[in-house]
């Protein structure tokens, strides 16, 4: 049958390297039939990223998307992430939004070392931006992200209004994805350099650490 696809916005500031490596991970670990990409380069109007992630969402739940993914320039997914992400969606209609767990992340719950990789899902705490999962039904429920507050925290301040909405967030322990999300990647960033050999190298470590600790094979999703 027609299968509804998902959304994928990527919202670019001065970063196009990342940009390109980020694309090409999900070019490489997603299935086409799956996702549309809504890339949006933000380098020379840095509009207030609420606004863009609104927009964007309006457009793609405009064309018949049931879900949409923030995700940042400094990710790089990996195999069946979207499907783990997505599978959540299906199986409780509570949940508004879903995220991965990573190497890098402000919010502890979603880091890697401290997820059971075998473990079930984890419900109701706090998810980032950086990669999160969101269903249109919940975003329009609660009109959107908020806006005004500071440049990092509108997801915080989005997420909250889902949890006080009485939607549900969740963490996906066998969905990973690399965050290279550091103070130095963005200086360097910054200075126009795109040497990231070290900060891939530790996510590709973190995640090789991930798989060890018994995640199940990443090619075969439950269905």
């Amino acid at each position: 049958g027609h299968q509804v696809l998902t959304t994928i916005v990527i919202v670019n500031y001065k970063a196009p390297e990342l940009e390109k490596r980020c694309l090409a991970s999900v070019r490489r670990y997603t299935s086409s039939a799956e996702y549309r990409l809504a890339v949006v380069d933000n380098s020379v109007e840095n509009r207030p990223l609420a606004e863009i992630w609104d927009e964007e969402f309006d457009q793609a739940f405009a064309s018949g998307s049931e879900s949409a993914v923030l995700l940042n320039t400094d990710c790089f997914v990996t195999q069946n992430w979207l499907t783990w992400l997505k599978a959540v969606l299906v199986l409780d209609k509570e949940v508004g939004a879903v995220g991965p767990v990573t190497n890098a992340c402000g919010n502890t719950f979603q880091l890697v070392d401290r997820v059971d990789p075998n473990g079930g899902i984890l419900v109701n705490h706090p998810l980032s931006a950086f990669c999160m999962l969101i269903r249109a039904e919940a975003w329009r429920a609660v009109g959107g992200f908020p806006r005004g507050g500071p440049f990092y925290g509108q997801d915080t301040a989005f997420v909250y209004r889902l949890l006080s909405n009485g939607w549900k967030t969740a963490i996906v322990p066998r969905c990973f994805v690399t965050h290279l999300g550091s103070a130095s990647l963005k200086a360097a960033e910054m200075r126009g350099e795109a040497n990231m050999e070290g900060e891939r190298r530790m996510g590709e470590e973190g995640y090789r650490r991930f798989t060890q600790r018994g995640a199940p094979a990443q090619d075969t999703a439950d269905h």
